[in-house]
């Protein structure tokens, strides 16, 4: 199967209006592309993949489609999957990062 996802993009939380279940979804979606560090036993995300909170699409993921593709092929392919088989939104984003859930309780 062949995707045409690229550039920085917004996977909005909201599905006509409504919030897309099951709530930790972000967290599961870029759980697929984080590594283990062995010596820690810390999760690291994805610098291409990350959980976001926007104000206009609710808790959602923030995604270098680009940069996935090229890094991260195998995850490319799931997010890609993942956002067609339910239909999610996709918010174009032209240099403008969404802020961290921390970010924006803390503002």
């Amino acid at each position: 199967m062949s995707y045409h996802f690229a550039g920085r993009m917004l996977i909005s939380g909201l599905v006509n209006g409504q919030k897309f279940r099951p709530s930790n979804w972000p967290e599961r979606m870029c759980e697929v592309g984080a590594t283990r560090d062995p010596i820690k036993g810390i999760m690291r995300y994805s610098p291409h993949l990350n959980i976001a909170l926007d104000n206009d699409h609710g808790y959602c993921v923030h995604v270098n489609f680009d940069a996935l593709a090229q890094y991260q092929p195998e995850t490319f392919k799931y997010v890609c999957w993942f956002v067609e088989s339910n239909q999610l939104n996709l918010v174009a984003q032209n240099n403008v990062q969404a802020k961290a859930p921390t970010e924006a309780l803390a503002a």
